[in-house]
């Protein structure tokens, strides 16, 4: 509030009725979005978003998360980790990129969801993030634990294509794929 040429702070009691869970709230939005859409569309939208965050849940926040947590228990990640390249490249995953890639597939952006999202996050992820952490466990005498810790989550079939460049099967989609595209 304004009193001639200062701001007054004034202190009002605020209280809340009642929380509209997420489910509420996407059925809210999707009654908006039949307004200009077709339920087919608003399905397949809902469905990309969903499958998008999923993936980056399960992928590597949740991952990268639980190193994290280890390495905070073990002693290596200290404060807040900053003092180390690992603190950013953890920021840049679970903060500036990952963030960026949910927003992205949110507002129907292709190349933020993928090239300034998720292609970073996975880039960051296997060539910056696991060497890096395998590299603080080594200087702190617990790099056998970590190497292990990193090989089974490598060895998971959602990362079989980093070990792999992909199954025989993914990749028979793809070439079949660029040939109806470019049809060659």
């Amino acid at each position: 509030v304004r009193e001639g040429n200062k701001l007054k702070k004034v202190v009002a009691e605020k209280t809340i009725d009642s929380v509209t869970t997420w489910k509420q709230r996407r059925k809210s939005m999707q009654e908006m979005c039949k307004s200009c859409h077709g339920i087919n569309q608003i399905e397949g939208f809902y469905q990309q978003f969903d499958d998008l965050v999923n993936l980056y849940n399960d992928k590597f926040a949740k991952p990268g998360k639980k190193i994290v947590d280890m390495l905070k228990k073990d002693g290596i990640w200290k404060n807040t980790g900053f003092q180390h390249k690992i603190g950013y490249t953890w920021f840049e995953i679970w903060h500036h990129e990952g963030r960026r890639a949910r927003m992205a597939v949110a507002m129907n952006a292709p190349d933020y969801t993928h090239w300034h999202g998720m292609y970073e996050i996975s880039r960051n992820f296997y060539h910056e993030f696991l060497p890096e952490v395998q590299e603080l466990a080594d200087h702190a005498g617990q790099g056998a634990k970590y190497k292990k810790i990193i090989q089974e989550l490598l060895d998971k079939p959602e990362n079989l294509w980093i070990r792999t460049g992909g199954s025989a099967e993914t990749m028979k989609l793809i070439e079949e794929e660029q040939k109806l595209r470019y049809n060659q």
